[in-house]
């Protein structure tokens, strides 16, 4: 495996590359598969590059004894992308390693947060078969982080972009700032595995939750992070983007972002339990001052928070002593994941395939899977009518231990191997159909 590789500012590919027969390829291009076209790749370790199929059919090739490692961690693209109607057939003899480009953190400015790519783009109505006797490995990019809000100049930051699959389907970009909701995941396309080719496929991880600056509370200026991109599954749907914060409530996002709120006035104003008010209290995580937007797992914790929905929805506030339906803050919902596609394998081909992380601090692929909701049959609209408002699993089995049958649904069904399927988002997505063939293609 890939070892995490820091998020970096992009460095997308500048020029195109010249295709050939059998060919080492290099950094910073783009080299566009022809319709008909048959490539062979010699080995090479390179960063910044995508071959890129728009329509037709090509034929890519890594030979026995070829060892190619493309690695756009730092880059806004695929190694390897897909469009239109185009079928690729990826033949691996030798040993391939694939890398997607990292979702972008959220901002303070009035801009989508660009989504994660995944490690090969297959999305719906493409075609990838992919062949062989060695060894694929795809990596998903990971989601953004939300945004960090900077109260004395504009109050809530947008979403994070979400996670690619390692194969399937890219990221959805963040939520613009000014409680944007996340964007939508994108969805597979069909994807085949003959032969006894192995593959190991890690959807990019989740992304961390945006903070907020308190240091100048006393402007009346409120502000609120956004909430992180969500992960992808390892072979299907890209996770969805995170929601951007208002002015003075979380944003929602696979983990929520902080929000402080002020009575709009001087100084802050935090009505407690016990029904008195409090000026100037703390600004401690987990009060009034910094409410977590919901996430997930969890929904927000506050007492203020109106809209107490896991799977990340937006936190609903409003400040105390005022009038009913005035100074409502509303923060951005996370996006809709992208679905899981057609899936087939041979029985005779080795398929190792893993969700992206649930620990947004430590974003290693192939570690630490999120239990995605819809690859277990559950879908989170139902869970939020049921009352579930936090969830412990961290497994696909201890959330069905945990959750039993509440929440489950006719229409979502679980797969046959947890890792392909359905990104995670606030809203989620069909799993698709996954087949396991008797006899090879």
């Amino acid at each position: 495996m890939v070892p995490p590789i820091p998020q970096a500012a992009w460095a997308a590919p500048s020029s195109t590359g010249t295709l050939a027969g059998s060919f080492a390829p290099q950094s910073n291009k783009i080299y566009p598969l022809a319709n008909g076209g048959d490539y062979s790749l010699q080995s090479a370790d390179i960063s910044s590059t995508a071959f890129v199929l728009s329509s037709g059919s090509a034929t890519l090739r890594v030979p026995a004894g070829q060892t190619v490692k493309i690695n756009d961690a730092g880059s806004g693209c695929s190694p390897i992308s897909l469009s239109g109607s185009g079928k690729l057939t990826l033949i691996v003899d030798g040993t391939l390693v694939v890398t997607g480009g990292a979702g972008e953190k959220g901002s303070t400015s009035v801009t989508d947060a660009a989504k994660g790519y995944a490690g090969i783009s297959v999305p719906s109505g493409t075609n990838l078969v992919i062949k062989g006797t060695g060894s694929l490995t795809a990596n998903g990019g990971h989601a953004g982080d939300g945004g960090d809000a900077n109260i004395a100049t504009n109050g809530g930051a947008g979403g994070g972009g979400g996670a690619g699959a390692g194969i399937g389907g890219d990221g959805g970009v963040g939520g613009r700032r000014a409680a944007g909701n996340g964007g939508v995941g994108v969805s597979a396309g069909s994807i085949s595995i003959y032969e006894t080719v192995k593959v190991f496929a890690y959807g990019g991880a989740g992304g961390a939750g945006g903070t907020s600056d308190h240091s100048n509370i006393s402007s009346g200026q409120p502000g609120s992070g956004g909430g992180g991109g969500y992960p992808a599954a390892g072979i299907g749907g890209g996770g969805a983007g995170g929601g951007a914060g208002d002015a003075g409530s979380g944003a929602g996002g696979f983990s929520g972002g902080m929000a402080e709120i002020t009575s709009g006035a001087s100084k802050p104003v935090r009505r407690a339990s016990d029904g008195l008010a409090h000026p100037e209290a703390p600004f401690r995580q987990g009060t009034w001052w910094m409410n977590p937007g919901n996430g997930y797992f969890q929904a927000g914790a506050a007492n203020e928070v109106e809209y107490r929905l896991i799977g990340g929805g937006g936190a609903h506030c409003y400040i105390p002593d005022s009038p009913a339906g005035a100074n409502t803050l509303v923060s951005g919902h996370g996006g809709q994941s992208g679905a899981g596609g057609i899936v087939y394998r041979a029985n005779t081909a080795t398929l190792t395939v893993v969700n992206g992380s649930y620990k947004t601090a430590s974003k290693a692929w192939g570690s630490n899977p999120t239990p995605i909701y819809a690859q277990s049959g559950y879908d989170l609209a139902l869970l939020r009518t049921a009352g579930v408002t936090n969830v412990n699993a961290r497994t696909k089995s201890a959330l069905e231990s945990e959750l039993g049958t509440k929440g489950k649904s006719s229409s979502i069904k679980a797969t046959a191997l947890a890792g392909v399927g359905s990104g995670a988002g606030y809203t989620e997505s069909s799993n698709g159909s996954f087949t396991i063939q008797k006899v090879p293609e």
